[in-house]
């Protein structure tokens, strides 16, 4: 019967020809187009599994399979709208306690694959487990319960301050009885007696009582330092000092390669002085903090320390100001880092330090890097004229000169116009290469010359040297990283 119905192109005039080749011509170009019997067509749901709080939305994604079809042609619906109610486009909003289904599907393709999603909506938040019930500050505590997702929990505290996540697994829908898993950092600052509040998006939350040491995890390291094996193993953002104390020490043992020191103060006060040093391990806090080589490797140094000081932080708003000290390839694989401040505090002050692993500097190494210590020093020509730069607090700049048997005149000279009138305070130092020490001041070089460029960012220097070997070392004196150090210097022997 179709074939009697379809009329042969001759009894058409012209136009009906040329119209109808059309029609025909647009019926062989929608071949391509999927069909409801296209096996491979359906709709795959971002996940199979969503827990909701009641009062909560959230926007359910998905994608088509198949076909090159984007996703405004997906259609979403709620099994219990009683529990779930969701619009066309997947807008979730969570209206009564239970469980149900949400079914994704194509509009314009009923036989095409659809997906389903299992949906819980749960009444409130729920700390089940709290444990400890006692802690440290930048202790783990643990929380399981439901509802914990950080991304949808408007505040998360102990005693009233921002508690730090450290990782979170979410329960299963699939398995009843299945909990989230939060584990969060104890800030420091809470009270003795304080209550971990958990306030989700919705407006619920979750309340429980703790007893909070005042004091942080590493404590006490005040006289002894706190072991850390690896850069990487201090990473943690709660951290204080205790009541009545404003001394750190840490120990990083097992340094492989380059490394970087974030500190951060976050300290409730105003006008608070503080600072921080890396140096060798010393035996005792009294020691002054040092930076050593080691005969073995750089003989040249003889084994002597050179005090070498790192940076102080001035926290006047408590904002926090973040100090930054990479270190590139140090010879030890152990230091101390010490942080301290200048006055004992009648209340605990917060501060995050994290050690992590690679060379981050705030600017970027100049062409003499590594050369941070006086075996890794660079060799100065009869006349030197380059731009260098300070890449954090920790960057000590070392050179070596030789003086020849009549003796010569050295002049050197530091140029920074970024340090005028800012706290970078760049330094220059002169040592002989010696084996002998001062015995005023045994285990350090003899230093020839010591002086800093001060607030105006220029430094000129001229001594007459007998014959040898010298080190010259120039130095940030302050935590901010500074390039474009202008380095001048000549060698005149006498004649």
């Amino acid at each position: 019967m179709r074939g009697h119905l379809r009329p042969s192109l001759r009894s058409l005039p012209a136009t009906g020809r040329v119209g109808l080749a059309i029609l025909l011509g647009m019926a062989a170009s929608t071949c391509d187009l999927p069909t409801d019997a296209s096996a491979e067509l359906g709709v795959a749901l971002s996940s199979n599994e969503l827990r909701l709080v009641l009062g909560e939305s959230v926007q359910l994604n998905a994608e088509v399979q198949g076909a090159d079809l984007d996703a405004s042609g997906i259609r979403f619906e709620s099994l219990d709208p009683q529990i779930l109610q969701v619009s066309e486009s997947g807008l979730a909003l969570g209206v009564g306690r239970g469980e149900t289904q949400v079914v994704a599907s194509l509009r314009s393709f009923a036989e095409a694959r659809a997906d389903t999603a299992r949906v819980v909506v749960l009444e409130t938040v729920s700390f089940d487990t709290v444990y400890p019930d006692t802690v440290r500050y930048g202790e783990t505590l643990t929380i399981v319960g439901l509802g914990l997702d950080p991304a949808r929990l408007s505040a998360l505290s102990v005693g009233g301050f921002p508690a730090s996540v450290r990782s979170f697994v979410p329960g299963r829908v699939a398995e009843d009885g299945s909990r989230d898993t939060l584990r969060v950092y104890v800030p420091a600052g809470a009270a003795s007696d304080a209550s971990l509040v958990g306030l989700h998006v919705t407006g619920a939350s979750e309340t429980r009582r703790l007893t909070v040491i005042r004091e942080d995890l590493y404590e006490p390291n005040d006289d002894q330092p706190a072991r850390i094996d690896g850069p990487t193993n201090l990473t943690n953002p709660q951290l204080s000092f205790e009541a009545g104390g404003g001394f750190d020490w840490y120990r990083l043992r097992d340094i492989q390669g380059s490394f970087t020191v974030v500190v951060e103060p976050l300290l409730p006060l105003q006008s608070v002085l503080g600072s921080v040093r890396l140096s060798a391990p010393r035996a005792e806090r009294g020691d002054i903090p040092e930076w050593s080589v080691a005969d073995a490797e750089y003989p040249h140094c003889n084994g002597l320390e050179v005090r070498r000081e790192r940076a102080y932080f001035f926290d006047e708003d408590a904002t926090g100001d973040v100090l930054r000290f990479p270190v590139m390839d140090p010879v030890e694989d152990s230091l101390d880092l010490t942080i301290r401040i200048f006055a004992a505090p009648a209340e605990p002050l917060r501060y995050l330090v994290r050690v992590e692993e690679g060379y981050q500097g705030d600017v970027a190494p100049d062409a003499f890097e590594p050369n941070d210590h006086c075996g890794q020093a660079a060799d100065l020509p009869a006349s030197f004229e380059e731009f260098i730069s300070f890449d954090g607090p920790a960057d000590m700049d070392w050179f070596r000169f030789s003086v020849p048997a009549e003796g010569a005149r050295f002049q050197a000279r530091v140029d920074c116009t970024r340090c005028q009138g800012a706290d970078n305070l760049v330094s220059l130092s002169v040592y002989p290469v010696t084996s002998v020490a001062d015995p005023d001041r045994p285990g350090t070089l003899p230093q020839i010359y010591s002086d800093y460029a001060g607030f105006s960012g220029f430094l000129d220097v001229a001594l007459e040297l007998p014959a040898g070997e010298y080190f010259m070392s120039v130095h940030n004196e302050f935590y901010e990283g500074v390039d474009q150090v202008l380095l001048t210097t000549f060698l005149t022997p006498n004649s």
